[in-house]
């Protein structure tokens, strides 16, 4: 019944959709009379309408349906690939639409239809991926029975969101598949495993975690750390401290994040130890840390090691962190307006057909205006940073395989890069932060858009964010964002882009 709802769902046969809903609705069966067709109708028509405040308004009526049939719509249009739409509204739009209905359903039986489709969408890996995390919002270990199986899915994305939506649940009966993915050539998957097992059982799996907090993939170190305040509190100063020797700098950014709520002297000594870091993302971030828990304003290692000596054995914690002002970076320039700290940086450069429109603010296209700044800002930075540049529109393509150290050579190189992308297409910006998020050895970006993500896996910035935070625990990225456009509505789905990853956001209209 589903795969005929769903096939029907993407002709856009609305009356067909309505009649073959209603007649595998349990409640149409059990009870008299069942759904009012007419409220199934309208619900199923607003959601497939090619304006979006009429298809959230749909979301909202299959909801107030309260039944199965409105759950069955929202699932069809979660799973829907290749759904006929207008330019403005992609099918990706109605995913996240559909999405963020089906997060809101409270029935434990309307929910059931979540488990049921995360089992029936044998050739739908997105549906299954996303069933799983739906049922892991949901918190009911009841509904757990359908991610057994997508433990042990072909896909690894599904995988991946099965292990994190068990630990969730704290799902026992997932204790011994979530034991063979410990070990799971995936790191993402190996991660949420074993965080997983951690949330389940946390003292017999307690040696695990810390064992794994060894791992060879240094992302996995990252998110395990970052996970390890909420599980073993205890043991975040020591296993903190050690990561600081760790040879990627994710793991120890980290461990100076958990470092600093721990409020002891020796975790102070972490922290000063830390402003030398040789990655100035993480020293500066330690500096960051100490001058909140200390009120003290120094900026150097060998100014905090003088203080430190002299003040240790009196110093006690003032009542409350006053706010951090690390002072002037290293690396002086900004980029429209938000200042260049870090010396690992990519540029996320908008080349859909969007920019080709004219910037006020700049008396000049959109398109020479971003190249313009990208130019100072590199022959700014030339010989003090590694960088990549990255230009999307419906696709993402890099200047350079991994980022390399910026000089005279490649400024240019670069900057004809962008010019060469001619302008064209819509802004999938989800897949350009997956392909800088794939390069450990970037830890900020500079992301410049004309306006709102179009296309994409995920579209709306709620579902963006989400994705991003999660992946974000292996990366610890920052992200700038910069919006060129004279939408409030646009310039606010970048503003949370940035906001999530503890990045600045400008816009210019």
């Amino acid at each position: 019944m589903r795969k005929e709802l769903l096939r029907t769902w993407r002709s856009g046969a609305v009356a067909v959709v309505v009649g073959l809903a209603l007649a595998g609705s349990a409640s149409a069966q059990s009870k008299k009379g069942g759904v009012d067709p007419k409220a199934a109708t309208e619900a199923a028509e607003a959601l497939q309408s090619t304006l979006e405040e009429e298809a959230r308004k749909g979301g909202e009526l299959c909801l107030a349906l309260k039944d199965a049939v409105g759950i069955d719509f929202l699932l069809a249009e979660l799973g829907a690939e290749n759904r006929k739409s207008n330019e403005h509204l992609p099918q990706e739009h109605y995913r996240d639409i559909a999405w963020e209905s089906l997060v809101r359903v409270t029935d434990p039986y309307l929910r059931e239809r979540v488990e049921h489709a995360l089992g029936e969408a044998k050739r739908n890996a997105f549906l299954r991926e996303w069933c799983a995390e739906l049922l892991g919002e949901y918190g009911d270990a009841a509904l757990g029975r359908a991610l057994m199986p997508a433990l042990s899915d072909k896909e690894d994305v599904v995988v991946r969101a099965a292990a994190r939506a068990a630990g969730k649940l704290k799902l026992e009966k997932a204790l011994v598949p979530l034991g063979s993915l410990a070990r799971h050539k995936d790191p993402i998957v190996r991660a949420n495993a074993i965080e997983a097992l951690a949330r389940i059982a946390p003292q017999k799996q307690r040696e695990r975690f810390l064992e794994a907090l060894k791992d060879k993939d240094g992302g996995v170190r990252c998110a395990l750390l970052g996970a390890l305040p909420s599980l073993f509190p205890d043991a975040v100063e020591s296993a903190s401290s050690t990561a600081l020797a760790d040879a990627d700098w994710r793991p120890r950014l980290q461990a100076v994040l958990n470092l600093a709520t721990v409020r002891t002297k020796p975790a102070v000594d972490g922290l000063v130890r830390a402003t030398g870091d040789g990655r100035s993302v993480v020293a500066r971030r330690a500096v960051r840390e100490l001058q909140g828990l200390t009120h003290m304003r120094f900026r150097r290692q060998v100014e905090w090691d003088g203080w430190w000596k002299a003040s240790r054995e009196t110093f006690e914690f003032p009542g409350a962190a006053s706010q951090a002002d690390v002072g002037e970076p290293e690396t002086v320039t900004s980029y429209n307006g938000i200042r260049v700290e870090s010396d690992h940086v990519a540029f996320l450069m908008d080349r859909s057909e969007a920019m080709t429109q004219t910037l006020k603010s700049k008396q000049t296209t959109k398109a020479v205006a971003a190249k313009t700044e990208l130019d100072a800002v590199l022959r700014a930075l030339a010989g003090k940073i590694v960088f990549n540049v990255y230009v999307y529109a419906d696709q993402v393509k890099p200047f350079a395989e991994k980022a390399e150290k910026l000089g005279p050579r490649n400024i240019d190189k670069a900057l004809e890069f962008v010019s060469d992308s001619a302008p064209g297409g819509s802004k999938n910006i989800w897949q350009a932060l997956e392909a800088v998020l794939a390069d450990p050895d970037i830890d900020t970006v500079y992301l410049l858009s004309s306006g709102e993500p179009e296309v994409g896996k995920y579209v709306h910035s709620n579902r963006v964010t989400m994705h991003l935070a999660d992946l974000n625990r292996f990366r610890m990225l920052v992200v700038h964002s910069v919006a060129y456009s004279d939408s409030e509505f646009f310039r606010s789905q970048l503003q949370r882009i940035a906001q999530t990853t503890g990045g600045e956001f400008k816009y210019f209209e």
